[in-house]
């Protein structure tokens, strides 16, 4: 058992808790005008941005966690004078880092 314990003991000292929290699955289109700053805006309030597609418009498909719900729809309706709104999706648990929800 002793021989063990010193490489149990480094092996937790490695690892790295994570925070399981789950997020809503939300897309919007909105014009070219405004898709660089509404992404810029998405992402320093930590939003995660899965993928932007350019086309007529500009399609984001995001996962925002419940407590970003009523920041996300603000931003969405502000940059678009509340033409456009989340088209809301299917939830899904992601893991997170400690330090990436506001607990490290």
């Amino acid at each position: 058992m002793r021989a063990y314990s010193g490489a149990v003991r480094a092996a937790l000292d490695e690892v790295q808790p994570l925070i399981r929290e789950r997020v809503q699955l939300a897309t919007a289109e909105v014009g070219h005008d405004v898709a660089g700053r509404l992404e810029h805006d998405l992402r320093a309030r930590g939003i995660e941005v899965r993928d932007v597609e350019y086309g007529a418009g500009v399609r984001f498909q995001t996962a925002i966690s419940p407590a970003d719900l009523e920041a996300a729809n603000g931003l969405l309706a502000a940059m678009t004078g509340g033409a456009q709104a989340w088209e809301f999706g299917e939830t899904e648990w992601v893991d997170q880092k400690p330090d990436s929800v506001g607990l490290g």
